[in-house]
């Protein structure tokens, strides 16, 4: 799947945001701050810049200033890549950014005949509309984005337009309208749209816990069943327990999210080794819980929906507790 290449300028609250990603560009407030980066990729500036009305730059030369005199069009994209028109009124979902935060990604379509032979650095203006009286992108109207477009036919395209909207989860069903114009060195196309966002998970995960700030994760109810047992060894990355002196064992098993809930997770199924407070379990342990190949037992599988923390974190029910940890800790 293609994605676009940002220079990106969030025009929020006087905040600049320059995503170093995209085309050369001329002077702007953003492209020529010297501002540290926290991840190499992003500075922030603190001046209005180029994306509140100053002139707008691609490969060193100003693009067009002028009304827009062409359409241009909001969509998606097919599994093979190609940009798929959206329609009025059809849902985006929304998607969680690496660092927190919610994004749309909605991929644009214009004429080509904005810019001249061969040129595909463009600039694209995105407001955020929302209905009177609403505030859910308050801290996101309007972001502008220098970028290399990709050229089809008589067209240039970009996939996959990191939209930030917000900081935390769009409640399902919100209107949002897209009203973006794309500048070229010769003119500019323009096009409006109004979509619903939903979460990228079915309505029913909804109602599933979440725990966490920041790094946020959505509670999960699933089932483990052992697949493997074996001596542990010295190339095994789990500690042998320090107080226990029964031989500490590997203990592989596969996690399945239940249903109705498998459709809320990214993946649904997966490989995963048990053990107790961060130790191999003991023998014993699972001998005393009657653990053998095959056995099930209840696991709450935690799946990250915000942040950069862990992707996923599991907290299987299959030992009494206590008695096993106080055995190989302890305490």
């Amino acid at each position: 799947m293609r994605f676009a290449r940002h220079t990106l300028a969030h025009v929020s609250s006087g905040l600049v945001v320059a995503l170093a990603l995209g085309c050369p560009d001329g002077p702007s407030d953003a492209a020529d701050a010297d501002v540290p980066s926290s991840d190499g990729d992003i500075a922030y500036v603190d001046s209005p810049g180029s994306g509140d009305g100053g002139p707008l730059f691609c490969n060193g030369n100003p693009v067009f200033a002028g009304e827009p005199s062409l359409e241009l069009a909001i969509g998606g994209q097919s599994a093979e890549g190609a940009f798929v028109p959206f329609v009025d009124g059809q849902e985006i979902a929304f998607a969680w950014g690496f660092q927190g935060g919610v994004m749309i990604t909605p991929s644009i379509s214009a004429p080509s005949a904005i810019s001249g032979a061969g040129e595909t650095c463009v600039v694209l203006d995105i407001q955020n509309l929302e209905p009177e009286g609403a505030s859910v992108f308050a801290e996101f109207p309007r972001f502008v984005v220098r970028l290399d477009a990709t050229t089809t036919g008589d067209r240039l395209e970009m996939y996959g337009v990191f939209d930030q909207i917000g900081w935390s989860a769009i409640p399902r069903d919100t209107p949002i309208t897209l009203d973006v114009t794309m500048r070229g060195s010769r003119g500019a196309a323009h096009g409006t749209l109004d979509l619903v966002i939903v979460p990228s998970v079915p309505e029913h995960c909804d109602a599933l816990p979440t725990t966490g700030m920041g790094c946020v994760y959505r509670q999960l109810p699933a089932t483990g069943r052992i697949t493997s047992i074996r001596a542990r060894t010295a190339d095994d990355f789990q500690p042998t327990c320090p107080a226990s002196s029964s031989p500490a064992q590997i203990v592989e098993y596969e996690l399945t999210v239940d249903e109705p809930y498998r459709d809320c997770a990214r993946t649904p199924t997966r490989t995963m080794t048990l053990d107790v407070a961060g130790y191999a379990p003991p023998e014993r342990c699972l001998a005393d819980n009657a653990l053998v190949v095959g056995s099930t037992f209840p696991v709450r599988f935690d799946e990250a929906i915000a942040g950069s923390c862990s992707p996923y974190m599991d907290v299987p029910m299959a030992f009494d507790t206590q008695p096993c940890e106080m055995a190989c800790t302890g305490e």
